[in-house]
């Protein structure tokens, strides 16, 4: 986006990487605040008029959470609380802010069992995980503020993610680490079929939603390679 000379503003708990100067284009604006979402006054503020220059946001991109299956199961009521709570709170502060456009990622977790064919977004729901059950309810949540407050947003159901910062523990990261270790590569699923999508290419999924739709309403797309 950046690189398309926008203005981007992020919040987050963590600090940006030493190195972000060194990588980051040579256009557009970044304003990094450092702070929890959780937090109703920070979610107002960081949702105010853009800084110098009497803009306003033109979308918000919700990509905070809790997404560590493990911890969601360990600490429902924490899951719930970054998962939805966390999402409502937003959105109304959003609707305080007269912005009403959303880009929300969830999961294909949502869709819990299924055979190896491939998804499409006309399959049934039925999460199998706190985690699932929690971005399902907040997908609710969103439908509900697209019909009652005329927002338009669009919720993107991600298959599994992998990039070089992501969770040490998940399986493309796990099977790398033991290839180089020169040891067997240890499957703990018996059935290993999974669909993996690079983070670049969801970052350009989610940025591509938000140039293709600005009616009212709320879209569902899984974001995927559609390949096992």
């Amino acid at each position: 986006m950046l690189a398309e000379d926008a203005y981007v503003v992020g919040l987050d708990l963590a600090p940006l990487p030493l190195n972000f100067e060194e990588l980051k284009p040579d256009k557009g604006t970044l304003i990094h605040r450092v702070g929890d979402v959780n937090s109703a006054e920070l979610a107002e503020q960081a949702l105010k008029e853009v800084e110098g220059g009497g803009r306003s946001y033109s979308a918000l991109f919700h990509l905070s959470g809790l997404t560590h299956v493990g911890k969601c199961t360990d600490n429902p009521l924490m899951a719930f609380d970054a998962n939805v709570v966390q999402v409502g709170r937003m959105l109304e502060a959003c609707r305080n802010n007269r912005l009403s456009r959303v880009i929300y990622p969830s999961t294909a977790l949502v869709y819990g069992d299924h055979s190896p064919s491939l998804l499409t977004e006309d399959n049934r729901t039925l999460p199998r995980t706190v985690y699932a059950g929690t971005k399902l309810a907040a997908e609710a949540v969103i439908q509900g503020y697209a019909g009652s407050y005329s927002f338009s947003c669009d919720i993107a159901r991600l298959s599994n993610v992998y990039g070089s910062d992501a969770n040490p523990d998940t399986a493309v990261n796990t099977a790398l680490r033991q290839a180089r270790q020169g040891g067997p590569i240890r499957l703990t699923n018996p059935n290993p079929q999974r669909d993996f999508i690079y983070c670049e290419d969801v970052v350009a999924g989610l940025i591509r939603l938000l140039t293709s739709g600005q009616e009212p309403g709320c879209r569902i797309f899984n974001l995927s390679t559609g390949k096992a």
